[in-house]
C-alpha cells in the first residue's frame, strides 16, 4: 500500500541567501503558510482538480528538531528560573553526557508534545514548511515539489 508523501521544505528570507555563514540570522517564517497554500492552490487548478488545498493537503509549520535541542541546550542556561525548573525535572547537565542527551531529546518531545512549556521566539528555532498529501493520488505533485526546491547545489569557499 503506497503510503502518503511529506515534504519539508526550508523557509528562507532573501537576507538569509545572501550572507555569510559568520553571521547570525534570525528569520521569522510564520507567514510562510498561506503562500505556500497559495501556490499550491494554482498549482491544483492549474491541473484541472476542483479541490482545495485543505482538502488535498496539510500545509503547517514544523520545528526541526535538533535547532530545538541546541536553543535549549545553550540558550535556556541564560533564563535562571526557567531552566533551573527545566533542569531538576529532565536532569539536564547531571550524570553522563549519554544520559543528558537522552534527557534533552525528552524534553523536547514534552515540548512538542505540548506537555511543558518553554518561552521560545519564533526567531531562534528553525522551522519547515511541512506538507502532506491527505490523497495519495497528489504524491507526485509533491515529489515534483521536493526535487525542484532541493535541486540547488552549493558550495562555499574562501578566498582569502
Amino acid at each position: 500500500m503506497k503510503q502518503l508523501e511529506t515534504v519539508r521544505i526550508p523557509v528562507h528570507s532573501m537576507i538569509d541567501l545572501i550572507t555569510n555563514s559568520s553571521t547570525e540570522i534570525f528569520v521569522d517564517c510564520t507567514g510562510s503558510v498561506q503562500p505556500a497554500k497559495d501556490l499550491l492552490q494554482e498549482l491544483l487548478k492549474l491541473n484541472g482538480s476542483d479541490k482545495t488545498v485543505d482538502e488535498v493537503f496539510d500545509v503547517t509549520l514544523e520545528v526541526d528538531r535538533y535547532n530545538l535541542e541546541i536553543y535549549i541546550e545553550y540558550n535556556l542556561e541564560d533564563d535562571d528560573d526557567e531552566w533551573e525548573r527545566l533542569t531538576k525535572e529532565y536532569k539536564i547537565h547531571e550524570g553522563k553526557y549519554e544520559d543528558t542527551q537522552k534527557e534533552l531529546k525528552r524534553l523536547v518531545q514534552d515540548y512538542l508534545d505540548g506537555k511543558v512549556e518553554i518561552d521560545i521566539d519564533s526567531y531562534h528555532v528553525q522551522k519547515f514548511l511541512k506538507v502532506t498529501s491527505k490523497d495519495k493520488k497528489y504524491n507526485h505533485l509533491l515529489k515534483l515539489l521536493d526535487k525542484f526546491l532541493n535541486s540547488p547545489h552549493y558550495y562555499e569557499y574562501n578566498t582569502g
